[in-house]
């Protein structure tokens, strides 16, 4: 059954509590980064969008593995549909000094809300939000038009 935008966003915000136990419970940073710092996509400078990245698991996951190979990134943008979500994930990069990180409240199905700057990214990246999308091969459409073209890219759905 898929979900209205509006049930979404209800359900992270009431249950945030809940899911965060979840992700701490099934270790899911660990993971993410443990697969990110085995691939091929880490390199200085990249351009990173997390496209619905609640409160961060996947950026900070990515992050560590950066941090782990003394690499460095150019950008990282991250959106999400949730107010709350976003509240938690700034909270976190303000607890832990991070500047670089931008945060934007954005609908996959609606990215003209992103800022124009939004694009030429070489990584997306994105965890527990496909399955709040309708089932079409057009649902993550607008997603690669966030991608450089002339750069080696990769989308990456955890």
């Amino acid at each position: 059954m898929l979900l209205s935008r509006s049930a979404v966003q209800e359900l992270y915000t009431k249950r945030i509590d809940r899911y965060s136990s979840f992700i701490a419970t099934f270790q899911s940073r660990h993971g993410m980064q443990a697969l990110l710092r085995r691939s091929h996509l880490l390199r200085p400078g990249l351009r990173v969008l997390d496209a619905g990245c609640g409160f961060g698991t996947v950026t900070f996951a990515f992050l560590e593995a950066l941090r782990e190979w003394n690499l460095d990134y150019e950008t990282i943008n991250a959106f999400d549909l949730t107010p709350a979500m976003l509240a938690r994930f700034r909270s976190e990069l303000e607890t832990r000094g991070i500047i670089r990180v931008q945060l934007q409240p954005a609908d996959v199905l609606a990215l003209e809300t992103l800022p124009p700057s939004w694009t030429n990214y070489d990584l997306i990246v994105s965890a527990s939000m496909l399955e709040y999308l309708p089932r079409s091969k057009t649902s993550c459409a607008p997603l690669r038009d966030c991608v450089h073209g002339s750069r080696e890219t990769a989308t990456f759905w955890l």
